[in-house]
C-alpha cells in the first residue's frame, strides 16, 4: 500500500472511530428523522424599517425589560440594560452581571438591527433578525456626541416548550434609552420538529419559517441542556459555508437560518461544548455520551502534601466545606445542512455530527453544597 493509500485509509477509519462514538452515545437519527415536508409551519418576525423618533416612557412590552444598571450612568454616557429575562434585569439593576453558571436564561435578546442573508443568486439578499444572541444588551442614548444613538429596535427568542410540543417564540420591539420606553413591533411563533439529539443532551430542531411576502427559510435551532458547571458550556457558535458567523453567548439555543434556494442550498456548522460524564459514572449518564475516557490512577485518601487552593489569601490546602472536582469537556460539531438538486421533490434536510477536538480536563475547586 502507497503512501497515500495508507493516508486516505488512515483518515476513513479515523471518521469511522469518530462516527461510532456519537452513535454510542445515543444518537437518534436515519429513518427516524423528519422530511421536509414534515417539518412544521410558521414564522419568525422580520425587522421594522421604521424607527421611531421617541418613545413614552408609560409604554411597556411584556417579555422586554428595560433597566437603568446600577453603574449605567458613569462617564457621561447614560444607557439601560435590556433583556427577556426578569432575573437577568434584577441582577443588572442590582449592579450585578448575570451568571451562566446559575441557570439559563428563559429568553436572549440581539441588539444589532438587522443581518444579511444571501440568498445565493447574486442579490444583496433581504434584510434579517441578527443571529447573535446574548442574556442582556445595552442601548445608549441620543447625545450631541453620539448622535447615532437612540430608539433602537431588539429582538427577543425563547424556546417554549409545552405538553410536548416545542416551539420558538420571537418578541420585537424598539426601546428609547432615554425615557425606557418600548414599543411592541411584532410578535410570531414558529413550531419546531426534533431532527436529531446528537449527545449529552443536546438537540438540533427545525421548523419551516413561511413569510407572507413569499420569502422561506429553514430554521435549524440547536438547544443545549441546563445542568451544572454551565459557565463552561455556555458559548455557542455557528459558521455557514460561506464564512458568515452566529454567535449564542449564555443563551439555551442558537439558531440558524438556511434559505430555501431552488438551484442550491447552504450549510452550516455549530460548535458547542458538552461536559462529559465523569469517570465512574451510572450506566445511564455513559449511555448518554461516548464510552468514559480512561480513569486516571487512584489517588490516596490523605492527600499529602495538600493540593493548592487559590483564594484571596493565597495558595494553601482546600479549606472545610470545598471540593476538587474533575471536569471533562469536549467540542462537537454539528452540521445543519439544506440541499436540491432538478430531480428531487423536496428539499433534502440533513443533520450530521461529529466531535472538534480532543477530550479536555480541569480540575476546579468548588463548594461542597450544591448551589441553590
Amino acid at each position: 500500500m502507497n503512501a497515500k493509500a495508507h493516508t486516505s485509509m488512515r483518515a476513513l477509519v479515523s471518521l469511522g472511530v469518530l462516527a461510532g462514538l456519537l452513535a454510542i452515545a445515543g444518537d437518534t437519527r436515519g429513518d427516524s428523522a423528519p422530511t421536509f415536508s414534515e417539518l412544521p409551519v410558521g414564522r419568525l418576525s422580520v425587522p421594522s424599517q421604521r424607527t421611531p423618533g421617541a418613545i413614552s416612557a408609560r409604554e411597556s412590552v411584556p417579555g422586554i425589560f428595560v433597566v437603568p444598571p446600577r453603574y449605567g450612568y458613569g462617564g457621561g454616557r447614560r444607557y439601560v440594560s435590556i433583556s427577556a429575562d426578569a432575573r437577568v434585569a434584577a441582577a443588572q439593576k442590582g449592579g450585578d452581571h448575570w451568571d451562566p453558571s446559575r441557570s439559563m436564561p428563559t429568553g436572549c435578546v440581539a441588539q444589532l438591527h438587522r443581518s444579511r442573508l444571501s440568498f445565493g443568486d447574486g442579490d444583496a439578499g433581504d434584510s434579517e433578525w441578527d443571529e447573535n444572541l446574548a442574556t442582556e444588551v445595552q442601548a445608549y442614548s441620543k447625545t450631541a456626541d453620539n448622535p447615532s444613538s437612540g430608539v433602537m429596535a431588539v429582538h427577543s427568542e425563547r424556546i417554549v416548550e409545552q405538553g410536548g410540543a416545542v416551539t420558538l417564540e420571537s418578541v420585537d420591539a424598539w426601546v428609547d434609552p432615554a425615557t425606557r420606553g418600548a414599543r411592541l413591533i411584532s410578535k410570531a411563533s414558529l413550531p419546531l420538529k426534533l431532527l436529531r439529539e446528537p449527545a449529552f443532551g443536546m438537540k438540533v430542531y427545525a421548523g419551516r419559517d413561511e413569510r407572507p411576502d413569499g420569502k422561506r427559510f429553514v430554521q435549524f435551532v440547536v438547544i443545549r441542556p441546563e445542568g451544572p458547571h454551565m459557565e463552561r458550556t455556555s458559548q455557542v457558535w455557528a459558521m455557514r459555508q460561506e464564512g458568515s458567523l452566529a454567535h449564542s453567548s449564555g443563551c439555551s439555543h442558537q439558531r440558524v437560518a438556511i434559505p430555501l434556494d431552488e438551484a442550491s442550498g447552504d450549510t452550516a456548522t455549530v460548535i458547542a461544548t458538552v461536559l462529559l460524564p465523569a469517570p465512574g459514572a451510572s450506566a445511564g449518564e455513559a449511555r448518554r455520551g461516548s464510552p468514559p475516557p480512561v480513569a486516571p490512577p487512584p489517588t490516596p485518601n490523605v492527600r499529602t502534601p495538600p493540593r493548592a487552593f487559590l483564594g484571596a489569601a493565597g495558595a494553601g490546602p482546600i479549606p472545610a466545606g470545598f471540593k476538587e472536582v474533575e471536569l471533562r469537556t469536549r467540542v462537537m460539531h454539528i452540521q445543519v445542512s439544506l440541499s436540491r438538486t432538478a430531480r428531487e421533490k423536496e428539499p433534502l434536510v440533513s443533520v450530521s455530527s461529529s466531535w472538534g477536538g480532543r477530550e479536555q480536563v480541569d480540575r476546579v475547586i468548588e463548594p461542597e453544597a450544591a448551589p441553590l
